[in-house]
């Protein structure tokens, strides 16, 4: 799919990735979102509807006797590292908002993130309902997605993907990228998202070292030559002539 073999322009995660940083974040994300932040999470009554969180948990003897443990989906299973975006939602409100420059006209790319419901399998309390919509400058919908009533109640955090796809307009560079939240508050409504995401959907390249499709290989004296080879198959979804050429980065983060 698009989200795994496609090119990253646009990565959220929060922050939080050292075990050094704060459990909860000290500030939020501010206009970007219209819900209100909340920084001191110590006890469920200071965590009214219409709040938001960025933190790494929420220790038991704080949390809601309704809502499951959560853990970041950045560095799951490592609650020393990792924030994500706790929502005690209400009405409908922009939860979050990017703006994106320097995209082609043409290009088709997939803006997703991963959202967990936080209330225990069997409350029976109001879903969140999540809407994604894509404008233009003008404030023109280019597309939107709605996941209505699939982010469950679950026995234990289960963290789902849900995304979109859209082609950028013709003569468009700047996209804005909105995402809603419709469930009513006072009963439920409550959530967690996290690496909210735009992928530019890329030809997978299907790449060898000396024949072999390891992702990596061990350079010592006996074993000095390489031989790289990559292979792709042009659905001229980029046009019909395609230039390829090899990067090479010291620090892995290609």
């Amino acid at each position: 799919t698009c989200a795994e073999n496609g090119t990253l322009l646009f990565l959220e995660d929060f922050g939080g990735n050292e075990p050094g940083d704060p459990m909860t974040s000290p500030t939020g994300i501010g206009a970007k979102s219209e819900y209100v932040y909340q920084a001191d999470i110590t006890s469920s009554a200071n965590f009214g509807n219409n709040k938001y969180t960025i933190t790494k948990e929420i220790p038991d003897a704080w949390r809601n006797p309704a809502w499951v443990a959560i853990d970041d989906h950045t560095h799951w299973g490592d609650k020393t590292r990792g924030y994500c975006f706790l929502v005690n939602g209400d009405t409908k409100k922009k939860v979050y908002e990017l703006e994106l420059d320097g995209l082609c006209s043409g290009s088709q790319l997939y803006f997703s993130l991963w959202a967990a419901n936080i209330c225990k399998a069997g409350s029976n309390l109001v879903l969140p309902d999540l809407e994604f919509v894509i404008t233009d400058l003008s404030n023109a919908t280019v597309a939107s997605y709605r996941t209505g009533n699939t982010i469950l109640e679950k026995a234990s955090l289960t963290w789902e993907q849900h995304g979109i796809d859209l082609t950028v307009p013709a003569g468009a560079t700047k996209l804005i990228f909105k995402i809603y939240s419709y469930g009513n508050g006072g009963s439920g409504n409550d959530y967690v998202i996290d690496d909210i995401a735009v992928h530019l959907c890329t030809n997978k390249v299907n790449a060898t070292i000396n024949g072999d499709n390891k992702t990596s290989i061990f350079i010592n004296d006996s074993n000095k030559k390489l031989s790289l080879s990559g292979s792709y198959i042009n659905d001229a979804k980029f046009g019909t002539t395609l230039t390829s050429y090899w990067l090479y980065s010291t620090t892995g983060d290609i």
